[in-house]
Formats: C-alpha cells, structure tokens, sequence
C-alpha cells in the first residue's frame, strides 16, 4: 500500500509541475513582445557617458559662438559654467582648491 501511495505521489507531482510550466508558457505566449527602447528611438546602445558629454559640449559650444561678441554676455556665461561646476563638485566651489585660477578675460 505504502508503494503505491508513493507512486501516486510522484505522478501527482509530475503532473503539477507540468502544469506549472505549460502555465507559464500561456502566460509567455499571451504577452505580446514590446520593442526596445532602442528600436522605439529613445536611446542608442552606442551612446557612452563620454559621447554623451562630448555631443552636449560640441551643440553647447556651437550655440555660444556669438558670445564673444558681447562681453556682458560673456561674463555671465562664465558665471553660469563656474556655478555648474561648483554643483557637478557637490557645492564645491573652485575657488575653494588651492590651485591657481585661470584668468577670464
């Protein structure tokens, strides 16, 4: 009686777990895929922080070109370049450091 207690329980379990896995398949199957975010546009896998940066640096300069022209202008640029600095240090202010300053002008 024991034996056949046993084997029915091992069938019963089989029997579960293939029910699990054909479960998980439905629920696999029924989900439709999403594309990427890469094929939808959002982001390229090619990007790095570095090309990121050096991309955002070249459009910012080339808006800026016409800075030079105007001194006023100039200073105020310099200005907000050295509070973005100060914020990327953590509050830091360059004029914290111990190493010398490079003239404006």
């Amino acid at each position: 009686m024991a034996d056949l207690e046993r084997e029915l329980g091992e069938k019963a379990r089989a029997a579960r777990e293939r029910a699990k896995r054909a479960a998980r398949q439905a629920a696999a199957a029924a989900r439709p895929e999403r594309p990427s975010d890469e094929e939808l546009g959002y982001i390229k896998t090619d990007d790095s922080f570095g090309q990121i940066l050096s991309d955002a640096r070249k459009e910012f300069s080339e808006r800026l070109s016409h800075v030079g022209e105007e001194p006023k202008v100039r200073d105020r640029v310099a200005d907000l370049l050295d509070d973005v600095a100060d914020a990327l240090r953590g509050g830091r202010s360059s004029k914290d450091d111990d190493r010398p300053q490079k003239p404006r002008g």
